[in-house]
């Protein structure tokens, strides 16, 4: 498994299988196998998508400290 989705799919991508789930049109373990992540880092991103789904980003954001 990989914690690097923002690697293989852009932000559109997730955003679209998180709506097909929220809808009810493809089920967990169909997303769980495509986006190659276990049930528990699904429900973290979906969580982030339901807080604010406008603003909603996969990318990797590097934090540099002085």
């Amino acid at each position: 498994m990989t914690n690097q989705l923002h690697k293989k799919f852009s932000s559109a991508q997730i955003k679209s299988l998180l709506e097909s789930y929220i809808r009810k049109e493809i089920e967990l373990s169909y997303i769980l196998s495509i986006m190659d992540i276990g049930r528990s880092r699904f429900f973290e991103i979906l969580k982030k998508y339901r807080q604010n789904p406008d603003i909603f980003s996969i990318e990797y954001a590097s934090v540099f400290y002085n």
